[in-house]
């Protein structure tokens, strides 16, 4: 099961990123599928991930740059490694 801040399960259905924005919150999920959207608007090449981390599932948005450069990017904090 992926995180939620509301302790849903991984079976949820992900909100729209008109929904995540009109709601103003959403889930490490939606939260991630909102940042990749925004990023690919900036013309960046964007993808979600799902994966784990050392705390279980998780969630991040890649960025792939010019040279094959990879960035991730923590959807509930911004940072980006």
């Amino acid at each position: 099961d992926y995180p939620h801040d509301d302790g849903a399960s991984a079976d949820e259905v992900w909100h729209s990123t008109h929904t995540t924005l009109a709601l103003r919150r959403g889930d490490v999920d939606e939260r991630a599928l909102l940042l990749c959207c925004l990023l690919l608007g900036f013309g960046l090449d964007a993808y979600v991930c799902l994966g784990t981390d050392r705390r279980g599932p998780h969630v991040w948005v890649l960025t792939r740059g010019e040279g094959g450069s990879a960035s991730f990017w923590e959807a509930l904090t911004g940072e980006v490694y």
